[in-house]
């Protein structure tokens, strides 16, 4: 958020697992801050090619960055474990936060005081710390993606960090009365409030994009 550093992931083998790399935005100081053998360290992967980089985003305020992981199966398929770190940009410093299956995809509020951890049929609300808000604060029906992944919501913060938004489908897209319910999760403990559901098809792909406005 202060626009000082720059992280981005490269992969030294084209069919291999990413590093990240981080440098000053003048250019100079170039370094790996974590290689690409860093994620098959983390976990045992006898039935995966390797363990890989999933996602990251800044904390804002701050040089550290949130990240998850996945695996890299031989054949297709989103394989991801639920996981979430956090990579110091300057130092380096890799901190387990959440092990495998106690995080999950991450949102993370403007003033980088919460994170909304989303998964396959909860979202929960997390301090940037790892330390739990509220588990479980909203639950839906998995979504069938008819595909090799898992579908996993995706929310728009408010921009002052009171509260998250999500537009989530209903169970099977493809069906005749298809929906989406509208949720929104406050920040300061509230329950969730589940808004609306709209008649119409909700189901997006793994994009970046978000059926609420800011």
């Amino acid at each position: 958020s202060d626009g000082e550093r720059v992280v981005f992931t490269r992969r030294p083998a084209a069919d291999g697992p990413a590093e990240i790399r981080a440098v000053n935005r003048d250019g100079s100081d170039e370094a790996v801050i974590a290689a690409s053998n860093t994620w098959s360290d983390l976990y045992a992967h006898p039935d995966l090619l390797y363990n890989d980089l999933s996602s990251m985003a800044f904390i804002p305020g701050t040089h550290r960055l949130l990240l998850n992981t996945r695996g890299a199966p031989e054949g297709p398929g989103l394989l991801k474990y639920n996981d979430l770190l956090t990579l110091d940009a300057d130092t380096a410093a890799l901190t387990t936060l959440l092990a495998p299956e106690s995080g999950g995809d991450f949102l993370i509020s403007p003033d980088g005081q919460k994170v909304a951890l989303t998964g396959p049929d909860s979202i929960s609300l997390i301090t940037a710390d790892g330390a739990q808000d509220r588990a479980d604060a909203i639950i839906f029906t998995p979504v069938i993606t008819y595909s090799e992944y898992q579908y996993y919501p995706i929310g728009q913060w408010m921009p002052d960090s009171s509260a998250i938004g999500f537009a989530i489908p209903s169970s099977d897209p493809l069906a005749p009365d298809a929906s989406g319910t509208l949720w929104r999760l406050p920040a300061d403990g509230g329950p969730a409030i589940n808004t609306a559901t709209i008649t119409g098809g909700f189901f997006f792909t793994q994009g970046s994009l978000s059926a609420v406005s800011p």
